[in-house]
């Protein structure tokens, strides 16, 4: 009888310290810097860092996440210059499984194929049928325009520019 309490203890020491554990697991992550911390740099006082303004992200269809839900890799702030990039397919991966070919290019073979980032922007991220998006109707032919406008790229790919 007396091994039964001991027992409990035990599992809920472990129980306990998984808990912590995960904590500062999440932390180690980054998981635990709010979007104020990083506003700290990135609210636009310093020219030499990149701006996120909350203008930028009050209509984002993203304004309720935190920055390092999709800046993964922030383990301390301030952070390398250098980040990883976003990964937007580990939340689209619908969307990520169907963009596979970009013209005659393959994703993941051909460097010059563009990234989420070049047509639906970094912050400002809209749906497409909201009128102020990148990829809305009334704007593609600008967003697609900015890089295939580029003659160095519409002679390497046999893009025809007329």
């Amino acid at each position: 009888m007396k091994r039964i309490p001991l027992v409990l203890a035990v599992v809920g020491l472990v129980l306990a310290f998984s808990a912590v554990g995960a904590v500062w697991s999440q932390q180690d992550e980054g998981l635990s810097f709010t979007n104020d911390d990083c506003a700290t740099c990135h609210g636009g006082d310093d020219p030499e860092i990149p701006c996120v303004s909350d203008a930028d992200l009050v209509h984002s269809s993203h304004k309720d996440f935190a920055c390092v839900d999709c800046h993964a890799g922030i383990t301390d702030i301030p952070h390398d210059e250098q980040l990883p990039p976003v990964d937007c397919g580990s939340c689209h991966g619908d969307v990520a499984e169907k963009y596979k070919h970009h013209g005659r290019g393959v994703v993941g073979i051909n460097p010059d194929i563009p990234k989420c980032k070049d047509c639906h922007g970094t912050h400002k991220i809209l749906p497409a049928t909201d009128r102020d998006s990148a990829v809305h109707p009334t704007h593609l032919a600008e967003t697609s325009g900015r890089c295939h406008s580029k003659v160095d790229l519409a002679n390497k790919y046999d893009i025809m520019l007329k």
